[in-house]
């Protein structure tokens, strides 16, 4: 679970894939279930992109409105 840097954002990453992101008001943005183990969850500094990593070591990088990019 990683809040952005301005506060505004949350986005919380289970181990079984499902990814939620939230506001600060407590809404739900998006959410997926993603077929991967996820292990790490970080915001790039401008909270445009969040990247998450898996177990196997694939990294997979989401815009703030869920949108994957390659």
């Amino acid at each position: 679970m990683k809040w952005t840097s301005d506060g505004q954002k949350i986005c919380i990453a289970y181990e079984d894939g499902a990814v939620i992101m939230g506001s600060v008001e407590g809404n739900r943005i998006w959410g997926k279930d993603l077929p991967h183990q996820l292990t790490h969850l970080e915001w790039s500094p401008d909270s445009k992109v969040i990247v998450l990593g898996t177990q196997g070591g694939e990294v997979h990088i989401y815009d703030s409105n869920g949108n994957h990019l390659n």
